[in-house]
C-alpha cells in the first residue's frame, strides 16, 4: 500500500524544538468567523478556543490549523471538541511533498512560515472535525516527552507504551480512521514522519465524514446516478474547453438545455447542504454550551 513517504525528522519531532506555543486568533468576514490556531498545541488550548467560540456571535466557519505538533492528550481533547461543535478544519496543501500555505485570504496564513505544516499532534486534532480540507498531513505514533519515560524499567516502559498506543488506536477509531491507516501511523517511530499520500488523504481525510456526506447527499440531492454522470460529463467538457461558458460552442442544443436543468437542481442541492449544515452546527453548539457552561 502506497500510503507514505517516510523521512527522518529528528529535529522536527522532539517537543523542545517545536517552536512557540500556539496562538489562537479570529478572522471575521461577512456574517461568519474563522479561527486560526498557529504554533505548538499545548494544554489549555482547547479551553481557549472554546471561550473564543462562546464569545463569537457570528456564524462559525473553519478552524485553520498551522502546527508542527505538540501535546498529544491536548490534541485529542481538541479533536473531540471540534467533533462535538461540528467544526470544519483546514490544513496546508501538499505541493511536491512540501506544505504550501499560499492561501489568498487575509488572516488565514501562518504568521511564521515555519508553522506552515500539520504534523504530529496536529493530525490528531484535524481528524476530529466534521469536514476536513487541505492535504499536508505528516504523522507518526504518539510518544512520551524526554525524561521520566527513559528512567523507567523496560517492563514499566513497555506497559506505558502499549497503553499509549491503545489510547491512540481507540481515538482514531472513534474519529473514523480506518484500522489499516491507524496501524501504519502507530507503526511509524516518533523520530520519523509519514506523509500521507494524496490518495489516502482524499479517500479518508477530505471533505465531510462519510456518514455526513451520505446523509447530506440523501437529504439534499435528487440527481439520479445517470443524471449525475451526465452532469459530471458536462463539467469535464467545460474544463476541456478552458472553462469557457459559451456552452453552445462545444455542446449540442439538447446538451446545453440538459446542463442548464441539472445545474439549477445542483445549485438547489448545494443551498440545501449549506442550510442543513448551518442548522445542525448551531444545534450542536447549543447543546455543547448547555452541557459545558462557563467556569
Amino acid at each position: 500500500m502506497n500510503l507514505l513517504a517516510i523521512v527522518a525528522t529528528l529535529a522536527l519531532i522532539a517537543l523542545p524544538h517545536l517552536g512557540q506555543a500556539a496562538e489562537i486568533r479570529t478572522q471575521t468576514g461577512s456574517g461568519y468567523t474563522d479561527f486560526v490556531l498557529e504554533g505548538v498545541i499545548e494544554p489549555g488550548d482547547t479551553e481557549r478556543l472554546v471561550e473564543l467560540v462562546r464569545e463569537t456571535p457570528e456564524a462559525l466557519s473553519n478552524l485553520w490549523l498551522f502546527s508542527p505538533g505538540g501535546d498529544y492528550e491536548e490534541s485529542m481533547r481538541l479533536g473531540r471538541t471540534l467533533r462535538a461543535l461540528e467544526f470544519s478544519t483546514m490544513v496546508p496543501s501538499r505541493v511536491d511533498e512540501a506544505p504550501s500555505c499560499t492561501v489568498s485570504l487575509s488572516g488565514r496564513q501562518p504568521i511564521d512560515p515555519a508553522n506552515c505544516t500539520c504534523a504530529s499532534a496536529c493530525f490528531f486534532a484535524h481528524i476530529g472535525s466534521l469536514h476536513r480540507g487541505g492535504t499536508y498531513l505528516a504523522v507518526h505514533r504518539p510518544y512520551f516527552a524526554k525524561g521520566k519515560f527513559g528512567q523507567l524499567s523496560e517492563q514499566e516502559a513497555t506497559a506505558k507504551f502499549n497503553a499509549l498506543q491503545s489510547s491512540a488506536r481507540t481515538y482514531m477509531a472513534d474519529m473514523g480512521v480506518p484500522a489499516h491507516v491507524a496501524e501504519d501511523i502507530l507503526g511509524t517511530p516518533s523520530d520519523r514522519v509519514m506523509l500521507l499520500d494524496d490518495r489516502t488523504v482524499k479517500t479518508y481525510f477530505w471533505k465531510y465524514l462519510p456518514a455526513r456526506h451520505e446523509w447530506l447527499q440523501n437529504r439534499c440531492s435528487d440527481l439520479s446516478p445517470e443524471e449525475r454522470a451526465r452532469y459530471d460529463r458536462y463539467g469535464a467538457m467545460v474544463l476541456a474547453n478552458g472553462g469557457r461558458r459559451r456552452f453552445a460552442e462545444f455542446m449540442t442544443p439538447a446538451e446545453v438545455e440538459d446542463h442548464a436543468r441539472l445545474f439549477q437542481r445542483e445549485g438547489a442541492a448545494l443551498t440545501c447542504v449549506v442550510d442543513v449544515t448551518a442548522k445542525s452546527r448551531r444545534e450542536a453548539q447549543r447543546k455543547y454550551f448547555q452541557s459545558n457552561p462557563p467556569q
